[in-house]
This record gives C-alpha cells, structure tokens and sequence, in this order.
C-alpha cells in the first residue's frame, strides 16, 4: 500500500519536534549539574580560604601569645633564648608530620608556618641564641628541603649554619678574616652550583668568572693570612692543591685553573727565597730546573703526535668542563 504524499512533512516534523524536545532536556540537564556542581564547588572554597585565614590568625595569636610570655618573663640569659632557634625547629619537624587532612584541617597554614618559625625565631633571638641552637635550625631546614624538593629552602639553612659557624668560631677565639672569607665565599661557591638561574646556558660565562673569583678570593685570603701570622707558606700551598684537586673531582675549570695557579705562584715564591738566602739553593734550583726542562725537551721530540694529540685532548675536555 502507498504511503499518502502528504502524510510523510507531518511525521519528519514530529520527529523533529521530538529531538527538538530531547536536546533541549539534555541541555537543561546540563546546565541544572553545572549550577549544582558550582553551588558545592564554590562555597567549599570560599569555606577553605576563611579556614586558612583563621588558621593564620590563630597560629600568628599563639606565637604573638608565646613570644610576649618569654620577652616578658623569661632572664636576659634564659636558656629558653639559647635554645630558641631549635625548640622552634623541633616543634615544626611535629608541624610538618601531623596528617592534618585527616583531622579536617588545612595543611597550607601549617606547612607555611613551620617553613618560617625557626628562622624567625632565629633572627629575633640573633643576639642570645647559641650556635648549637642555630646550626640544629640550619640542620632542620636541610632536612626541610630535601622533603618538600625545593631547593631554595637550602639557602635558609645555608645561613644559619654560617651564622652558627661564626658564632661557634668567636667563641673558640678562631674567628678570623680567612676563616670569614672561606664562609662566605664558600657560601657563594655553594649557591653557584645548585641555583637553576646560574645553570642557564646563557649565564655559563658569568658563573664562571664568579667562581673564579671566589676561589680566588679564599686562596689568596688564606695564602697571605697563613704567611704572616703563621710564617707558614706551605699552607697556603696545600689550600691551592686542595681547590685544584676540588676543580678535577667536580670538574670544574674555575677551581682547577685557581688552584694550580695559587700552588705554581707559592712554589716559585718559597723557591726565590731559598735562592735568595741560600747560594746553594740557588745551585740546587737550577740545575734542577735544567735537567727537568731538557726531559720535557727530549720527552716532546720524542712523542711530539702523541703529545699534541693528548693536549688537543684535554682542551676539548676543559671546554666541556663546568
């Protein structure tokens, strides 16, 4: 049986109206999850962010709260100021424990404040605490960084224990200008090496000559102090050994070029003076220094390829060197 002509625009407009109707309901399905989703969502965040404020309002209390009680009542000499720093650190290794999310809190407020309170402990009692108390602060934001992965963190630690050095070295009678060179500039060195702005490509060059210059800056310190407080001159030699050997382990051309320069300028130094205060010293010198430069002589002639091969060699390897 045939289908009347006019039968078939009804039923296409009624599947229409039908989809029509459909897409209609999904969209007001839609729309009616989202505003439900943005009705929880929303006032759950706005919930947290008033939680944290309060967090930070109350913990800032106590601290405020605590500090007073100690300003107030505690001696000039109170060990709880020498132990500031670290009473400080022990109790935020308990802060940064604690499984706060599993007792209904935040773990932002707390974790923050535990990066801060020791070293602001640290900084308030700077006159009172003690080295032991500043260098356990130092030890526990080492401790801090390795956790959380953030290196920087590190340079807070850094500090401290460079303070705590200080302190440490004054109390010894040690304290001297070599001793807060090599702190400071070794802190330097330390901050060259690991700091991800000093590692860009663009910047290899200038981190270069900043470490060539503190390297420079503790041997010629230590070699000039040592010479003339202590008349000892192989100290200083054996320091720019030590940053040479340093510059090979770590690979390090600043190191390797500062040291062997310091240790080569020092023995020919401590040999113008024997030649200087001794004729035999003199003789000795220099018949030695010519039996070594006729071997160095025969040595070249003789494995001249070799010889120019190997030194190509190691420039290649220096300049692949940090």
């Amino acid at each position: 049986m045939a289908i009347a002509p006019q039968a078939m625009p009804a039923y296409v407009h009624l599947s229409s109206q039908n989809s029509s109707a459909m897409r209609g309901r999904t969209q007001s399905s839609a729309d009616a999850v989202r505003t439900d989703a943005e009705r929880t969502v929303f006032p759950r965040m706005a919930d947290e962010f008033w939680l944290d404020k309060w967090t930070y309002a109350g913990i800032a209390w106590g601290a405020i709260a605590i500090a007073y009680s100690l300003l107030r009542f505690s001696p000039e000499s109170s060990p709880v100021l020498y132990w500031g720093a670290a009473i400080a650190a022990a109790v935020c290794v308990f802060v940064m424990l604690c499984p706060w999310q599993a007792w209904g809190w935040s773990t932002r407020p707390w974790h923050r404040t535990a990066m801060v309170l020791p070293g602001l402990v640290a900084g308030v009692t700077l006159d009172d605490v003690g080295w032991q108390s500043l260098l356990l602060a130092g030890a526990y934001y080492a401790w801090l960084t390795l956790r959380l992965r953030r290196m920087r963190l590190s340079y807070v630690a850094l500090l401290l224990a460079d303070v705590g050095l200080i302190k440490l070295l004054d109390a010894v009678g040690w304290l001297s200008l070599s001793w807060l060179v090599l702190i400071v500039a070794g802190s330097g060195l330390y901050i060259a090496q690991i700091d991800p702005t000093w590692s860009e490509p663009e910047r290899r060059t200038t981190r270069h000559w900043l470490r060539m210059l503190l390297a420079a800056l503790i041997c010629i310190t230590t070699s000039v102090e040592l010479e003339m407080v202590t008349g000892w001159v192989v100290g200083g030699m054996m320091v720019g050994l030590a940053v040479a050997i340093a510059g090979l382990l770590l690979r390090v051309r600043a190191y390797l070029y500062i040291g062997t320069a310091t240790f080569a300028i020092l023995l020919l130094w401590q040999a113008w003076l024997a030649i200087v205060t001794s004729s035999i010293a003199l003789w000795s010198i220099g018949i030695l220094l010519g039996l070594g430069l006729i071997w160095i002589a025969a040595t070249f002639e003789a494995r001249r390829d070799s010889t120019l091969r190997q030194l190509q060699a190691w420039s290649i390897a220096l300049q692949e060197w940090e």
